[in-house]
């Protein structure tokens, strides 16, 4: 998991877990992504799985894939067996990283990734679109669009409300312990511009474990 850009923790866990299913939902800058855990138990309730972070439910959006120490799932009875009707769809248990006693320790860890659109359709431009008007209906022509017609100023529309997509990510954290202390701290910033103009998403996330024995 460490070795592969991940924008979220969902996507960390697809294809990389035996029966553990991931589905995009929609798409965009931050694509939401469903997960299920040996396919669909229902068809009007909910399939997610059970997620517990730490001890403590929650959600795997809400967790840095640059803070998490392992993932366990559990897919079978013994789900049920620990946490009963919440674990029918299976669990998900995550723990997150943890200082260790020693000298503190630096890490830094970030990606950028660009796209763009391939295979996209040829368009025609606003001109010749009037002008394929006009030959099919030449009577279809409202006064407005006749204006535009006459003006000879033509939108590229497809060039205005596209562009190259970026996305890039940058995470600091801080480790270390001394005597009966151990502390793990770290911040993280996602930026994603999407393919589509003012598609944007900017998350910052901030992790904060302290252990004392």
């Amino acid at each position: 998991m460490e070795g592969i850009p991940n924008i979220n923790l969902t996507q960390a866990v697809q294809g990389g877990i035996p029966g553990v299913m991931v589905q995009t939902t929609s798409a965009g800058a931050a694509p939401s992504e469903s997960i299920m855990i040996r396919g669909r138990n229902s068809i009007k309730a909910s399939n997610a799985p059970l997620v517990v972070i730490d001890g403590v439910a929650g959600s795997l959006n809400d967790v840095n894939p640059n803070d998490v120490q392992s993932v366990e799932v559990l897919k079978d009875a013994s789900a049920a067996a620990i946490y009963g009707s919440r674990g029918s769809n299976g669990v998900i248990l995550v723990t997150t990283k943890s200082g260790k006693s020693g000298e503190t320790k630096l890490k830094y860890n970030g990606f950028y990734a660009m796209q763009r659109f391939a295979n996209l359709p040829d368009v025609m431009t606003g001109e010749e679109f009037y002008k394929f008007k006009l030959e099919r209906e030449p009577t279809s022509m409202t006064p407005s669009e006749q204006a535009v017609y006459d003006s000879g100023v033509f939108a590229d529309w497809l060039g205005l409300s596209l562009r190259e997509g970026m996305s890039t990510s940058h995470n600091l954290s801080f480790s270390g312990g001394f005597k009966n202390t151990k502390y793990y701290i770290s911040g993280d910033l996602l930026n994603i511009k999407g393919l589509a103009v003012n598609d944007n998403y900017k998350k910052v996330t901030t992790s904060v474990m302290l252990i004392i024995n």
